[in-house]
């Protein structure tokens, strides 16, 4: 099901760091994807915050979108998570 899921998205799909940054290229987005791909799918655990994510985020991008609080928060969350890898 988890290959089902992620083959179904994009490589670049990263939807909640895509909309808080604003661009599927912005280098905080190509850093998470590379986590993803480097240290979370080596792992039975990561595979599942994964496929979680892909079930779960598409439905929550509406809260970034317009809820300007949510946006700005999950950014600062992000930025310090970045700068931690």
């Amino acid at each position: 099901m988890y290959n089902r899921v992620y083959y179904r998205t994009t490589k670049k799909a990263c939807y909640i760091a895509t909309t808080v940054y604003g661009d599927v290229d912005a280098w905080q987005v190509v850093k998470l994807r590379e986590y993803r791909d480097s240290v979370l799918r080596k792992k039975f655990l990561g595979r599942l915050f994964i496929y979680m994510y892909y079930l779960i985020s598409p439905k929550l991008i509406w809260l970034f979108k317009h809820i300007k609080p949510v946006n700005t928060f999950t950014k600062k969350v992000l930025d310090h998570f970045i700068n931690q890898l």
